[in-house]
């Protein structure tokens, strides 16, 4: 079986094109829209990858993926955003985050990292 995406974005029609994109590269993904929905999600269905807005409504993305990451280790997390500072990549790196993608980005930039990080967790977010 191949990797299995959560996508955890408010905005519901970003999250489904780039779960359409995904399918069309044969990588099953789901997406909540809050913080709640993705913990309960991940809570019923084993997932390899996270992959986070940072501005999502009543919890930041870092949290989230700090709360991911405590709960399910074996998960890689990857934070994105359109209006990202140096200071989330600092905070997304201390919380143990692979990537942080800037949006828009190419469906194929997001295959290929999935691609590079799939299985264990295998290195985090380097400054």
């Amino acid at each position: 079986m191949g990797q299995r995406i959560l996508i955890v974005d408010d905005e519901k029609s970003f999250a489904f094109a780039v779960r359409k994109l995904l399918a069309s590269h044969n990588i099953e993904a789901d997406f909540a829209e809050t913080a709640n929905e993705a913990m309960l999600m991940l809570s019923r269905k084993r997932y390899d990858v996270t992959l986070i807005d940072l501005h999502l409504p009543c919890v930041r993305g870092i949290e989230l993926a700090r709360m991911v990451l405590s709960k399910y280790p074996h998960i890689n997390a990857l934070l994105m955003s359109g209006s990202g500072t140096i200071d989330d990549y600092l905070d997304a790196q201390m919380t143990g985050v692979m990537d942080f993608i800037h949006k828009p980005f190419e469906i194929n930039f997001l295959v290929k990292m999935l691609g590079e990080i799939a299985g264990p967790a295998k290195g985090k977010l380097q400054v």
